[in-house]
């Protein structure tokens, strides 16, 4: 049995979550006949690096201060579970024809307020173990 330190499963866990949440992200934008169409993006990919990287800490947080591994992981899963459940799949398709001098802005606002929900979580765990 392959017992991994704290750190390997916060690493592994980024990994999938990241994983994950890039694969439920599909922006698809079709440009026919127009001209002089700007598209603003957020970057997407670092809203998401960020939500599996406070997901990862959020983890390690809970590993650190539950004793009992067993236990800790059933957190971390509910805490997961819970947080993933606010996020759904996310498709945008766009097609722009025979159009002059647009704009288009997409954002990644839905991911940063489920990013806010996990600092929230994280926050109030630490308040509650009086570390902050």
């Amino acid at each position: 049995m392959n017992v991994l330190s704290v750190e390997e499963k916060v690493d592994t866990l980024y990994s999938q979550m990241f994983e994950k949440l890039s694969k439920e992200q599909d922006d698809y934008i079709e440009i026919i006949d127009s001209e002089n169409i700007t598209i603003n993006k957020s970057d997407t990919t670092i809203a998401l690096s960020l939500q599996s990287s406070v997901s990862a800490v959020l983890a390690a947080a809970v590993q650190l201060l539950i004793a009992d591994e067993d236990i800790a992981d059933l957190v971390i899963s509910d805490l997961l579970a819970l947080t993933s459940s606010s996020h759904t799949r996310k498709k945008v398709k766009i097609i722009i024809q025979n159009c002059y001098n647009v704009t288009i802005t997409l954002s990644a606002v839905d991911i940063m307020a489920s990013v806010q929900l996990l600092i929230q979580t994280l926050t109030a765990l630490l308040t509650e173990a009086d570390i902050l």
